[in-house]
């Protein structure tokens, strides 16, 4: 169990550094789709005022073979991507306290970074490894399980037949 608790860090952090370290606001778990906040601290989910309209995607692909390559896409229709947003708040935290496969270990593929945002103004920044862990990084500490339905509209926003391979 320390071996693999170990070894999720380890990987955490290689992700981080291959992101360049990218500063998130992290989203209580806590939240329902009725909640909202002002916006305020680091850690609230904004006001619906402040709800995302742009979405930003870049991809990069820091396995040794680099065969995906990399994106860059902008999703600008505000119901695909305030969908998109609602959905990823609502992903249960990621089960860290289970065991976790050797094939969700070992995977160091595609991540994909996710800007939202309102007009310019970032509202939350978010990393999605889309393989076989399916991981949303809200922070460092708030990772939540990916759905195949996120991962199949996020395929649709932008434009992707896979989000792991050509």
């Amino acid at each position: 169990m320390k071996r693999c608790f170990v070894v999720l860090l380890l990987l955490l952090c290689l992700f981080l550094a291959a992101c360049g370290g990218t500063a998130t606001v992290p989203v209580p778990t806590s939240t329902t789709a009725n909640q909202q906040s002002t916006s305020g601290p680091a850690g609230t989910i904004p006001a619906s005022d402040s709800s995302p309209t742009i979405l930003r995607v870049t991809r990069t692909d820091p396995s040794v073979t680099n065969n995906i390559g990399p994106l860059n896409k902008t999703v600008t229709s505000a119901s695909t991507v305030q969908n998109l947003y609602s959905m990823a708040l609502k992903l249960p935290a990621y089960p860290t306290g289970t065991s976790i496969s050797q094939s969700c270990l070992n995977d160091l593929g595609v991540i994909y970074h996710l800007d939202f945002l309102q007009g310019n103004t970032d509202v939350q920044r978010m990393n999605l490894d889309p393989g076989n862990c399916k991981i949303l990084y809200f922070s460092q500490t708030d990772l939540r399980q990916a759905s195949d339905s996120f991962l199949n509209l996020l395929k649709q926003a932008i434009q992707v037949n896979s989000l792991t391979s050509n």
